[in-house]
C-alpha cells in the first residue's frame, strides 16, 4: 500500500466548495464494517464491530437531520460478508456515496494515533475530490494522515468511496475519543460539511 502523510496544515491547500451543493446532495450509503460473528479489534470488553455501528448510525442521524437520504448496510449485529456488502451498495442506482467505518488498532504500538482515510489505488475525480475536501475539513480538528490499497469494496464499488478510519483502538486517548458522543459528533459534523455545505 501507498501512504501518504497529510498533516493538518494541509487544510489551508484543500478545495474551497463542497463536493455537492445542499440542493443537489447524494444519497449517503454508510457501511459499518465487521458485524456478528466477525467483531474486528477487541479492546477490553469492547468490539470494534459495535463502535463502528455506533459511529454509523450516529452519521446516519446526523446525515437526515441535515435532510440528506441514507441507506445502511447494516443496523444490527449481523455478519455480512464483503459481496454482500458490495452487491447491497451497488443495487443502489442514482447519485450516492459510499463510506465504510472502521477503528483502527495498532496492537503493541500503542502511541500510534489519528485519523485515516483509505481510497483505493487509481480514484476518480470525484472521489479525489471528496477524499482532499474530507482531509481539509476534519485537518482543522485533527491530524489526518491517508492510505490506498486494494480495498475489495472501494475497488469494486459503482459509486465514489473511501473507509473512514477516525481514530486507533489501541490509543488510551483515541479509544477514550472514540466513545465520546461530543467527539463523535463533532467528527461526523466534518465529514458531513464535507460531503454538503
Amino acid at each position: 500500500m501507498k501512504s501518504l502523510a497529510l498533516f493538518a496544515f494541509l487544510s489551508l491547500v484543500g478545495s474551497t466548495f463542497a463536493l455537492f451543493d445542499s440542493d443537489d446532495s447524494p444519497v449517503l450509503i454508510i457501511n459499518a464494517g465487521h458485524g456478528g460473528k466477525d467483531p474486528g479489534s477487541i479492546v477490553g470488553n469492547l468490539e470494534e464491530a459495535d463502535l463502528n455501528l455506533a459511529w454509523a448510525t450516529t452519521l446516519k442521524n446526523q446525515a437526515e437531520e441535515r435532510g440528506m437520504e441514507v441507506m445502511m448496510i447494516r443496523e444490527n449485529d449481523e455478519y455480512l460478508d464483503l459481496k454482500t456488502r458490495l452487491e447491497r451498495a451497488n443495487s443502489f442506482d442514482g447519485k450516492a456515496i459510499l463510506l465504510s467505518i472502521h477503528m483502527n488498532d495498532a496492537g503493541e504500538h500503542t502511541d500510534k494515533n489519528g485519523a485515516m482515510l483509505y481510497t483505493k489505488i487509481g480514484c476518480s475525480d470525484e472521489e479525489i475530490l471528496l477524499r482532499n475536501e474530507m482531509v481539509a475539513h476534519l485537518s482543522t480538528f485533527r491530524e489526518v494522515n491517508i492510505e490506498e490499497g486494494e480495498f475489495y469494496v472501494l475497488k469494486n464499488s459503482v459509486h465514489p468511496s473511501l473507509i473512514i478510519n477516525p481514530g486507533f483502538m489501541s490509543n488510551a486517548s483515541d479509544l477514550a475519543n472514540l466513545q465520546s458522543p461530543d467527539y463523535m459528533h463533532s467528527f461526523l459534523d466534518l465529514v458531513l460539511n464535507s460531503i454538503q455545505e
